[in-house]
Parts: C-alpha cells; structure tokens; sequence
C-alpha cells in the first residue's frame, strides 16, 4: 500500500551551466532536480537535498539546505511526487542522507552531455543522477532499462509515474511553478 509521498523538485535555472543544460535538453527548461523532504515543505523556499555544483572551486557537494541559500531568488521550480510505501520512503531518505557531502560529479554531467558512460563516477554526482539512483536504490524504476547518469532533469519529470503537485497558489504556466 503506498502511503507516503516522495517531493521533487524541477528548477528552471537561468546561470550559463543552466543555459547549457537547456540547449542538450533540447530546450526544456527544467535544468536541475532536487528531493524535498516531505516534512520540509516550505513553498517559498523548501529544505532540500540536492548535488549541487556551486561552490565549483571546492567541487561542489551533495547538501542539505534550503534552496534559496544557493540559487537565484528568481529561480522558479515544479514540484511533483511519487507515491510509495512507508518502507521505501525510510530507505530513500537513508540513501540520500548518506550521499551528503559526495563531490558533484562534473565528469558525470559532461558524459551525460555527450552521451558518454565511461565517465561514470560512483563516488560522485550530479542533480539528475542523485535522484534517480536513489530511487533505483529502493526498488523503483520510473524508467526501464536506463543508468542513472542517463536521466537529465528534463527526462527525469516525463516519468508518467511523477504527479504534479497541485494547489499551491503561485501558478505561472501548465505547471506549477514557485518563485520566491
């Protein structure tokens, strides 16, 4: 019986990392995921656990934190869930809490690029890949057949098993979309 809920988050970003992510989307704007924990939803700037590339000097880092402490105020995102079981919702917050402090993956994302898996780094990751590994690290394939340094964010919220998160007052587009 699923009885808990998985948040996500879809960033549109707007930083030249983001500009280059879109243009290997093919121009979907959603340019980076994130997991909201469920007892974290803050609309206006939910805590969040994220493979974030800033500060890219230091490499970058898993975190936990709230979104707006490392993106643009301006920054509009999507939230969608998953519905799962009690189990699977203890042992993804247990996969993602232990990745806290993993090195973001820079040699991932540029495979994920090119379109390239010989740059695969355990050890390391990028927003997409995060997510996705910690779903498949629980037993749930939204996607069959597929790494996760295959998922770009745009991939990663076609999953016909994500639902739109509905209600919120700040509704800018098909989606909904927040904004600080």
């Amino acid at each position: 019986m699923n009885n808990k809920k998985l948040y996500f988050g879809a960033s549109k970003g707007k930083s030249l990392i983001s500009k280059f992510i879109k243009w290997f989307q093919w121009g979907d704007p959603h340019t980076h995921t994130f997991y909201i924990p469920e007892s974290q939803i803050n609309l206006n700037n939910p805590k969040v656990i994220e493979a974030w590339h800033k500060p890219m000097l230091k490499g970058g880092a898993v975190r936990n934190g709230l979104f707006f402490d490392t993106h643009s105020p301006e920054t509009p995102f999507d939230i969608l869930y998953l519905e799962v079981t009690e189990e699977q919702y203890i042992n993804f917050e247990a996969f993602m809490n232990s990745k806290l402090g993993f090195k973001y993956d820079f040699l991932g994302f540029a495979g994920f690029a090119t379109r390239s898996k010989v740059t695969e780094q355990s050890d390391k990751y990028f927003c997409s890949e995060l997510v996705f590994a910690g779903l498949i690290s629980v037993g749930i394939e939204i996607f069959k057949n597929t790494v996760p340094q295959e998922v770009s964010p745009a991939m990663f919220i076609k999953s016909p098993m994500l639902i739109e998160y509905k209600g919120l007052p700040n509704v800018r587009s098909k989606r909904t979309v927040w904004t600080r």
